[in-house]
């Protein structure tokens, strides 16, 4: 039996539908080497961000003191946060069983830091905080060196972040990179 020719314009349809395909995984190859997104899912950074905030990372430049980032840790992901991932995160933990958190850049590589009285100080200079609504508790001395940063959660009191020995000081390679939008929930979008 003799196959029927399929006619031009069905031909053509199926490269367009192919050109487009391929248009878009172009695309998100583009948006993954520049950008990135995370979900909040600790009360570490409140009042600033709340559980479930996304937050759209953007992975090159400068970072400054109060730029809030994302970081790799060596610490493991609970089961419980797992389950509270977003569905790309949870696919992307399958790959690698670590903790990614979300601070904010207090020390930068060449500083001395530290915490006494409630206070942080930079190189001897306490430093204006607007974004936190309770102090710095305990004491904490850093001398930060080259590509090397402190990153401190905005809810000191319930933050796992540079003060700890489960953390540290931490390293550039590690941080992903600024939170330059949060884009969820749409009623609290925001430019950083």
């Amino acid at each position: 039996m003799i196959e029927p020719r399929q006619n031009k314009s069905e031909k053509s349809q199926l490269r367009e539908w192919m050109e487009s395909f391929l248009w878009a995984l172009v695309l998100v190859a583009l948006f993954y080497v520049f950008f990135s997104n995370t979900q909040v899912y600790s009360y570490s950074m409140q009042p600033t961000l709340q559980e479930g905030d996304n937050l759209l990372i953007w992975r090159y430049g400068t970072l400054q003191r109060g730029d809030i980032v994302t970081f790799r840790t060596d610490e493991p992901i609970t089961e419980a946060e797992r389950a509270m991932l977003g569905p790309i995160q949870r696919l992307v933990s399958l790959f690698s069983s670590k903790k990614t958190l979300v601070k904010r850049v207090i020390g930068l590589p060449g500083e001395t830091m530290e915490i006494k009285g409630s206070q942080v100080y930079i190189n001897g200079e306490a430093i204006e905080e607007s974004y936190l609504t309770d102090g710095t508790e305990g004491e904490y001395y850093a001398e930060i060196p080259e590509k090397h940063y402190v990153l401190l959660g905005d809810n000191r009191q319930h933050s796992l972040d540079s003060r700890f020995p489960e953390i540290g000081l931490v390293r550039k390679e590690d941080i992903i990179g600024k939170a330059i939008l949060r884009y969820w929930p749409l009623s609290k979008i925001e430019i950083f």
